[in-house]
């Protein structure tokens, strides 16, 4: 079992590093954004990396290895609602992306011994791709207070509240309005 240090050094948001073209969404004042891209462009791990770095507070690092500030001041707790096309959207995809482990992979770096994203499109990790390892959750489980589940097997949330009283709704576009 991983110790709790170990988990931190492996959570998503601590290690995620955005792309310099995926930058511009992580320094946006937008509150709405329309993501276009192709198939496996990064649509998904970007916005939600952006979700969960706002509702937890911790701010993603850039290419260059600092912090990007926040580009407004949120104020906490806060209300966030995900949108999801339908209820199998939630569990399959929202939960999934947010609150599963294995959004991307990641490997120890050889010249520091500390975990960082793998990138296959490099070949000293291409060459190592059996060393690669899950990501932990964009919002790990130490963050999370409670969940109030419309179905826990379909892994469809109603509500994720977390321990600073941030409260994550779900609700599927096909339902009534809210």
């Amino acid at each position: 079992a991983l110790t709790q240090h170990e988990m931190r050094q492996r959570e998503a948001l601590r290690l995620f590093r955005p792309l310099p073209t995926q930058v511009p969404v992580f320094t946006s004042t937008a509150s709405e954004f329309i993501l276009r891209g192709g198939n496996r462009s990064g649509k998904t791990i970007t916005m939600a990396t952006h979700f969960a770095s706002i509702v937890t507070g911790i701010p993603v690092i850039g290419p260059d290895g600092n912090p990007i500030p926040f580009p407004r001041d949120y104020k906490r707790p806060m209300l966030a609602w995900c949108i999801g096309y339908d209820q199998r959207h939630i569990g399959q995809t929202l939960h999934r992306v947010l609150f599963e482990p294995g959004l991307f992979q990641i490997i120890k770096d050889r010249e520091t011994g500390l975990w960082r994203e793998y990138r296959p499109w490099v070949e000293e990790d291409l060459d190592r791709a059996g060393q690669a390892v899950p990501a932990q959750p964009l919002i790990p489980e130490r963050l999370i207070d409670g969940i109030d589940w419309e179905s826990f097997a379909g892994r469809i949330f109603n509500k994720v509240t977390l321990k600073d009283g941030t409260k994550i709704c779900a609700y599927p576009s096909t339902g009534e309005p809210k």
